[in-house]
């Protein structure tokens, strides 16, 4: 038999299974064996292993599960937090899967990860049979985080991120004056850090929280300063100063890392696509406010359904206080933007002589 090229698009795609009648999205997995020609090449030399290209799409999650079989994944293109392990793993990494151990796979919205699955018994994953086995108690986080997705998803049609779709924002002069009325937040969202470190007496969550903390101190002096001061951002980010001498140490951790730091780790990666900022603070806060988002998300494993939803209610209306303060901010800027606009108009019709 000579050489044989197979292409991928010949390789057919398994992308849910039935386990007990209920359907499972387990990403895309193409395996190998299911095409005719590698499945003869295979058979041909008696190699008893399983190969499979798997992909998951961004924002994508491959919930939680175990095979009853050894399993090797080489990562090929992306990234994606490996759930269990709570750890980043991306392009190149190897990932060696023992029989009946944990694991599932969550991609953010800016990338999905792309690998090649490999099983060292006959027949890969999915190829005849699902082999494949969910956790089906309640599963707390899978639950706040899905809703947490589809409020983040929800919140990126406001106006705050409008006005870089729409090109309101597209200078340095509009640039300036969206951190200027930023900056005003900014400086709230250290008081917010503050309070919660102060009001922290659980050493597990002392160490979260100080870490984030270090991480962000001064973060507010990357923005022009400005004696701006507007009652509706300061009534609306006090609430969640507030929130930190109410709560307990859990609900702090969903509202500054599910809410506060999701929507800054989307907004930033969104705002840097449409402008080049010079002072970096978009562009660096693009990359630092993913992995604060992602802080502390094994603590919500394990949950009593009650607390779930004690949390997801907290959520949503985290994330209602927290769009009208920045759709507040895309306001202000808005208006000064467009006032400067006409002036620049005024100006140049009284330049023109006649």
């Amino acid at each position: 038999m000579g050489v044989k090229v197979i292409e991928r698009v010949n390789i057919p795609t398994i992308s849910h299974v039935n386990i007990n009648g209920e359907l499972h999205y387990i990403g895309n997995v193409q395996p190998l064996n299911n095409n005719p020609e590698f499945r003869e090449f295979i058979n041909n030399i008696g190699n008893g292993s399983g190969i499979s290209y798997v992909k998951l799409n961004p924002g994508e999650t491959h919930n939680i599960h175990t095979h009853d079989v050894e399993s090797l994944l080489i990562v090929t293109k992306g990234k994606a937090r490996l759930l269990g392990k709570n750890i980043i793993v991306s392009e190149n990494n190897i990932i060696c899967i023992p029989r009946g151990t944990e694991h599932g796979f969550s991609c953010d919205q800016n990338s999905g990860l792309e690998g090649i699955s490999i099983q060292f018994e006959d027949g890969a994953l999915f190829e005849n049979t699902p082999n494949i086995t969910f956790n089906v108690k309640f599963d707390s986080a899978n639950q706040l985080i899905c809703f947490n997705k589809k409020r983040c998803k929800e919140i990126q049609g406001s106006r705050f991120f409008k006005i870089f779709d729409d090109g309101v924002v597209n200078n340095n002069y509009s640039l300036t004056v969206f951190k200027i009325y930023l900056r005003q937040w900014s400086s709230i969202f250290q008081k917010i850090m503050f309070m919660r470190q102060a009001s922290s007496i659980n050493k597990k969550y002392d160490d979260i929280f100080l870490e984030h903390f270090k991480e962000e101190f001064g973060h507010d002096e990357m923005l022009p300063e400005s004696n701006n001061w507007d009652p509706a951002i300061d009534a609306y980010g006090n609430w969640f100063v507030l929130k930190m001498l109410q709560m307990d140490n859990l609900e702090k951790l969903v509202v500054v890392h599910l809410v506060l730091e999701k929507c800054a780790d989307v907004f930033h990666s969104h705002a840097k696509k449409y402008i080049k900022d010079t002072e970096k603070y978009i562009e660096s806060h693009a990359e630092l406010d993913h992995n604060h988002s992602e802080i502390g998300r094994e603590l919500y494993e394990n949950l009593s359904e009650e607390k779930c939803l004690e949390l997801i209610d907290l959520c949503d209306k985290s994330w209602a206080i927290f769009e009208s303060l920045l759709d507040r901010i895309a306001e202000l800027s808005i208006n000064k933007i467009e006032s400067n606009n006409v002036s620049d108009k005024i100006s140049s019709l009284k330049n023109i002589s006649i």
